[in-house]
This record gives structure tokens, C-alpha cells and sequence, in this order.
């Protein structure tokens, strides 16, 4: 696809239900969350899907 999609609140609902999506099709991801504690725990399943580097 060669595009980047930044997902807002992808570590939850709907957000991450997006993300997941987009990760399944191929698309590179920029993932928001504003929750560390969530998004430490949904790491596991995005990192199923491509390589990513968490930033803090």
C-alpha cells in the first residue's frame, strides 16, 4: 500500500480493532494510545503481525 495510517486510541475498541486490520492487510501503522498500561498489554498482538518499535 505504501502509506502510513496513524491510529488514535489503537490500543482499545475500536481503535484497535482498526489497527488490526490494517496490520492484516500490510499497511505500516502509526499507533496512538494514551493509556501506557493498555498498550504495553496489546503489544504481544500487534507484534504478531510486523516489526514495531514502541515509543516512550
Amino acid at each position: 500500500m505504501g502509506k502510513v495510517c496513524a491510529i488514535f486510541g489503537g490500543s482499545r475498541g475500536v481503535g484497535k480493532g482498526v489497527a488490526v486490520l490494517l496490520a492484516q492487510k500490510g499497511c505500516h501503522l502509526a499507533i496512538i494510545a494514551g493509556n501506557l498500561e493498555v498498550a504495553q498489554t496489546t503489544f504481544p498482538l500487534y507484534s504478531s503481525f510486523f516489526h514495531f518499535s514502541p515509543l516512550k
